[in-house]
């Protein structure tokens, strides 16, 4: 079930992905997009008991490096094609995680599950396609992005494991994330932010691509609860899959035989994994 849902929340990653890097001005999308996590952060807060205090060290750490990880996704896709720098930065990011928690000791992966990831990832990466002419600094951005997704993904499964339930942590992070992104934007990017691009027709979808991202990153925690941080990473980054498909089905864009081939190769990493887990169970 917990990779079901896993899968899910990739496929919505995907989509707010693609309504980002399709705006006219990102900055402002995704403020309204960090908007909606704050204010559903807050209306939880209020609801929910205190957060533990031993998660706290683990939560200010992964909402330092979200602040990076927006700033560097805005200049990734300003940069570089969305069909290249995402699934670089999102490829990249589960065998860093996988190298780092078996050196830090927090989960037990089996042979399968390592496999899997690996596999994962080369054909995540494997759906950027040729990188000869590429921006350098779209690759650069999608390194630092990568990096960041590993390090935040990582200090939130050992953070939400300090807690009574995830949605206590999902709710704080998205609200200290959210805000220091929002007030970081409004005083140092202030003349980039054009408000003549606010419109319903447009305000609307940042807001529906923010319930998305909050959403699915919530899922994500939830399952970094109960199965391993790199299983959840890499089962997450699948999203550049359903990036491709988006693609393909709706925005005319080519979807050719090495498309194809690595996808597949994700499919393989999918049920690689899942045999990981039967035999482990």
């Amino acid at each position: 079930m917990e990779i079901a849902l896993v899968l899910f929340a990739a496929l919505l990653h995907a989509t707010w992905n693609g309504l980002l890097k399709h705006s006219k001005n990102r900055l402002l999308s995704l403020s309204f997009n960090r908007l909606v996590g704050v204010v559903l952060g807050i209306a939880l807060i209020t609801l929910l008991p205190p957060i533990t205090p031993k998660a706290w060290p683990y939560l200010f750490i992964a909402s330092a490096i979200h602040i990076v990880y927006f700033f560097s996704l805005l200049g990734a896709y300003k940069h570089g094609d969305f069909s290249q720098v995402y699934p670089i930065s999102r490829g990249v990011a589960p065998v860093i995680i996988l190298l780092v928690g078996g050196l830090w000791g927090t989960d037990s992966l089996g042979l399968y599950e390592s496999v899997g990831v690996i596999i994962i990832s080369l054909g995540i990466i494997l759906l950027a396609g040729r990188l000869r002419g590429t921006d350098k600094r779209a690759l650069i951005y999608a390194a630092i992005t990568a990096v960041c997704i590993a390090g935040y993904t990582f200090a939130s499964g050992l953070g939400v494991r300090q807690t009574s339930t995830f949605i206590i942590y999902a709710a704080w992070l998205e609200t200290l994330s959210g805000s220091s992104f929002i007030i970081i934007s409004a005083i140092r990017y202030r003349r980039q932010i054009e408000w003549q691009h606010i419109r319903f027709e447009t305000v609307k979808w940042d807001m529906l691509s923010g319930v998305l991202a909050t959403g699915g990153f919530a899922v994500a925690l939830w399952a970094m609860s109960i199965i391993p941080i790199a299983t959840v990473a890499a089962l997450r980054e699948t999203s550049v899959v359903f990036a491709a498909l988006i693609g393909w089905l709706f925005l005319g864009e080519r979807y050719g035989v090495k498309r194809v081939f690595a996808a597949l190769l994700v499919f393989i990493g999918i049920v690689t994994l899942l045999l990981g887990r039967k035999l482990m169970s």
